[in-house]
């Protein structure tokens, strides 16, 4: 775990058979723990490692800001269809990029929650990149999606940050009445750069905390 100035505050050394998040409540209590009488304004994100329903009420028990990758379903597809139908008229030559908010409750949560989705549509490529994320923070989408990138940082730390720049793999069953992609080669992973792909969970999280001047958005 990580925090603002990519300094790390706790580590676990966990065995290769056990999930990535494995062990997560006594790593993060330990940290909160550390913080909680002195910063007033602390906040939470992770890859999709931490999409866990006991996560998301720790945090908002202590009244913490998150910002979690959620693994893509047909349910959270379906909230934003009208997005991953492709842009009618000719290919355009940059990226185009959308964004939409929606209420969700998964079966294994107690209440719905906020998320926040992503589509990019990259010139050359069949089907759009997407992603999601579970959040409990008021602001914009857009402003949403910035704050969770910013774990970019962390993953360069601790050299995880390689991937494929593609469509999340749960994605594409549900791209209806479209043909398969062509493969497309691995590429370097752009620093802050918001992935879609299931395979970026690689258990990593970073915790910080605002100084009380700076206001809510002031995430440095």
């Amino acid at each position: 775990m990580f925090n603002q100035l990519d300094d790390v505050e706790r580590c676990a050394l966990l065995s290769g058979n056990v999930h990535s998040a494995e062990g997560w409540r006594a790593v993060l209590e330990q940290v909160i723990a550390r913080y909680r009488d002195t910063v007033k304004r602390r906040y939470f994100r992770g890859d999709a490692a931490f999409a866990n329903p006991e996560i998301y009420e720790f945090l908002e028990a202590e009244s913490m800001g998150y910002g979690i990758r959620l693994p893509a379903n047909r349910v959270s597809q379906d909230k934003i269809g009208y997005l991953l139908k492709r842009p009618v008229g000719r290919p355009p030559h940059e990226v185009r990029r959308y964004y939409a908010s929606f209420s969700y409750q998964a079966q294994s949560w107690k209440k719905p929650r906020r998320v926040v989705a992503k589509v990019e549509w990259h010139p050359g490529e069949l089907y759009p990149r997407v992603g999601f994320i579970v959040t409990n923070l008021a602001r914009p989408t857009e402003r949403v999606v910035a704050f969770y990138n910013q774990r970019g940082t962390a993953k360069q730390w601790i050299k995880v940050g390689q991937g494929r720049d593609q469509v999340d793999p749960a994605v594409m069953p549900f791209l209806r009445r479209q043909r398969r992609p062509p493969p497309t080669s691995c590429a370097r992973r752009q620093l802050r750069q918001f992935h879609a792909h299931a395979g970026d969970a690689r258990g990593n999280c970073s915790i910080f905390s605002d100084q009380p001047a700076r206001g809510d958005d002031q995430n440095r």
